[in-house]
């Protein structure tokens, strides 16, 4: 009896390695997800401090 429950515990502890790994694997995408719209979220504004940097008036067409 001792011997099964030692190899339930063992069966337990490897399934709670498992979805430990998982759950990283997946923070990891959270995380890459979440820089990349981070990034995307700033070029709106550096777009806009480069055009005040450099004001384009009107042109004339050719």
């Amino acid at each position: 009896m001792a011997v099964d429950n030692r190899g339930r515990r063992s069966d337990v502890a490897l399934n709670a390695t498992i979805k430990t790994a998982r759950a990283a694997t997946r923070a990891r995408g959270f995380a890459v997800v979440t820089s990349e719209v981070k990034d995307l979220a700033q070029q709106p504004a550096k777009a806009t401090e480069d055009l005040s940097a450099n004001p384009v008036g009107p042109r004339s067409l050719p």
